[in-house]
């Protein structure tokens, strides 16, 4: 399938993001499934066949917490940070639900409260630009440029998006989280830095290695961390190990131990479709999947056969990291590969594979 170049010239996390998932929908072919009585020797068959060089798969049992399935391939090793690219989406979602959950803001605050704008821009809420359904101009250039920074950035965004209309459209980009971030920043008066460390890492238990950067990428590592101007929507590096510890607590309806880092309400608001019947599709590269897909805050809502309200909520990044998680069916995992196409590859083994996942899921109760 050719691929449309949306931006010329612009080489950020997010175009790259965007071009390489829009490439996945539409191919999602699947690989050969293996038939036999073990689920988990179904699963390592499936993997050992793939074309892919290095990999790993980890399943959650999402009642106990406990790991049920893990899969390594080559040498990739699971403490190790990887630029996750719109697998950020989902974190960056949380660090806000968890400053709501603090009373420093709240998903219906506008642009207008925190950042001064005025007419219908004044109008966005939270909620829409976590939902990419707040009609900004998804062509600015500012994004992750390390020499800018996320105040900077968003009064850019301000000056061209000044008549936008919310709740009108879906527009799939980057722009949405750079303003989420700068309220963040106006409302608490810290760094996303310092944000991400107060409400996810320190609460979670992450490494020190995960945190987010910006700039460019090449060969998927981030040549630039960012930190004044970080890449929300896509620049987060974070190892397969931590990302099951951030699906753990969304799993959990928020809670890690006995604390409560993000309330059950607005976790339920996270994994809740905010399409409305109203909602046009500008951009989606969820186009072309084999089901329908709307958007939640930060993260895609899975619509099979039609239906939105299957609890299946996952947030693939071009780089080929899978995170997702299945209420209905009661576990959640990770896939994360090291190779070129990995967007691509993801979706053709998760998607097929999940029929294999779920059965190993009811053989380890």
């Amino acid at each position: 399938m050719a691929i449309r170049f949306w931006w010329a010239g612009l080489m950020a996390i997010a175009t790259i993001a965007t071009l390489s998932v829009h490439a996945v929908f539409g191919q999602i072919l699947g690989y050969p499934l293996a038939q036999s009585r073990s689920g988990a020797a179904e699963i390592q068959r499936y993997l050992d066949a793939a074309p892919i060089p290095a990999l790993q798969l980890s399943i959650y049992d999402g009642a106990s917490d406990r790991l049920l399935f893990t899969y390594r391939k080559g040498d990739f090793d699971p403490r190790q940070t990887l630029a996750v690219a719109s697998a950020s989406k989902w974190v960056t979602g949380a660090v806000l639900m968890a400053m709501a959950s603090d009373g420093v803001l709240q998903p219906t605050d506008t642009t207008g409260k925190w950042l001064g704008w005025r007419g219908t821009a004044g109008t966005i809420t939270l909620q829409h630009l976590l939902s990419f359904t707040s009609g900004l101009n998804q062509r600015v250039l500012c994004l992750g440029d390390h020499r800018s920074s996320l105040e900077r950035c968003t009064n850019q965004v301000y000056n061209a998006s000044r008549n936008v209309q919310p709740q009108r459209f879906f527009d799939y980009g980057g722009t949405h989280m750079t303003v989420a971030g700068r309220i963040a920043e106006v409302a608490s008066k810290k760094t996303w830095d310092q944000l991400f460390e107060t409400y996810l890492r320190q609460p979670l238990g992450l490494s020190p290695d995960t945190r987010y950067g910006g700039g460019t990428v090449a060969n998927r590592r981030i040549l630039t961390m960012a930190t004044h101007n970080p890449r929300l929507d896509g620049g987060l590096r974070i190892s397969t190990n931590d990302y099951g510890i951030f699906l753990r607590m969304i799993y959990n309806n928020g809670k890690v131990g006995d604390r409560q880092v993000i309330r059950p309400e607005l976790v339920a608001l996270m994994e809740r479709s905010q399409f409305s019947p109203r909602t046009q599709v500008r951009f989606s590269p969820a186009a072309g999947y084999p089901y329908k897909m709307e958007y939640g805050l930060g993260n895609w809502v899975e619509c099979p056969e039609g239906r939105c309200d299957r609890g299946i909520n996952s947030s693939l990044g071009a780089f080929g990291f899978f995170p997702w998680i299945d209420r209905q069916k009661g576990y959640y995992g990770v896939l994360a590969m090291v190779q070129n196409r990995g967007g691509l590859e993801a979706a053709k083994l998760i998607l097929p594979g999940r029929s294999l996942i779920e059965k190993l899921v009811a053989q380890a109760r």
